[in-house]
């Protein structure tokens, strides 16, 4: 499931115009890991695509296909050459699953001595903000200077949770992008509403915010160096058009199978 939760995370790169479709290219640092992501979306279909740079080649290793209108979320696995396809309704009941378990484990630690009790609950404590898609909140401070990357201006912030420093980014100013904010929102709360994400996972995604930001996330490189589990992420390009259909389909010749934890 960590997979499927780092998949639908990302959709909320892809939730950026109302009508028109869109892609975007992003590309992250993590200690000597450098890879791709490019994100489609046209009407209520949305499309993420993770590539690993191998030799200064894009190397395909997953995607994932939203598809708001049939209410349903298909997985690409390129080296197994096979996908899933999860509905509304099969998250659902793996949600009520999960909260079954919980319950379980709570009634078993309740029997538990003191001691060993304090520590199973910090362990689970420590799990549920690893898994957790809640985004935490975030606090934009203007600093000074300006960049430009992929060919837009962008005002440099540091961004603050919890009163702590935590990274420094670069934002592009809406207005310049003239991205329909709104929809962008509408777009989040729809994924939300249906999958139980939106947010980011436990490294908060630079385009995670954009809807709470005061613009477009083209740089973001956290406090903590890559070295340690930071990251550094660049926007490479963000172009607008029709998105062909067959983007949003299984790619010919893949084998559809059950996800794991979901029969």
């Amino acid at each position: 499931m960590h997979t499927l939760r780092r998949l639908a995370t990302l959709a909320a790169l892809l939730a950026l115009a109302a009508h028109a479709g869109i892609t975007v290219t992003t590309e992250m640092k993590r200690k000597d890991k450098t890879s791709r992501m490019v994100m489609q979306l046209e009407g209520k279909s949305l499309r993420g695509e993770m590539l690993s740079m191998k030799d200064g080649a894009a190397v395909p290793e997953g995607a994932f296909i939203h598809d708001g209108q049939g209410r349903r979320m298909i997985i690409i696995n390129y080296q197994e050459k096979k996908y899933h396809e999860i509905s509304e309704e099969q998250m659902k009941q793996w949600r009520s699953k999960m909260e079954a378990a919980r319950a379980q484990m709570k009634a078993q630690l309740d029997k538990m001595p003191p001691e060993r009790r304090a520590q199973m609950e910090a362990m689970m404590e420590r799990q549920m903000k690893t898994t957790s898609p809640v985004m935490p909140d975030e606090k934009f401070v203007r600093a000074s200077g300006s960049k430009k990357i992929a060919g837009y201006s962008c005002d440099l912030y540091t961004v603050e949770s919890n009163g702590e420093h935590i990274a420094d980014t670069c934002l592009i100013p809406w207005a310049d992008l003239k991205l329909d904010r709104e929809q962008i929102k509408q777009n989040l709360e729809s994924l939300k509403e249906m999958w139980g994400v939106g947010g980011a996972d436990k490294t908060p995604s630079p385009v995670a915010s954009w809807t709470t930001a005061p613009g477009v996330p083209a740089w973001r490189k956290t406090v903590k160096p890559l070295e340690e589990g930071g990251h550094e992420t660049t926007l490479i390009s963000i172009s607008q058009g029709a998105v062909p259909k067959e983007a949003f389909a299984p790619p010919a010749g893949m084998v559809k199978s059950q996800p794991r934890g979901m029969e």
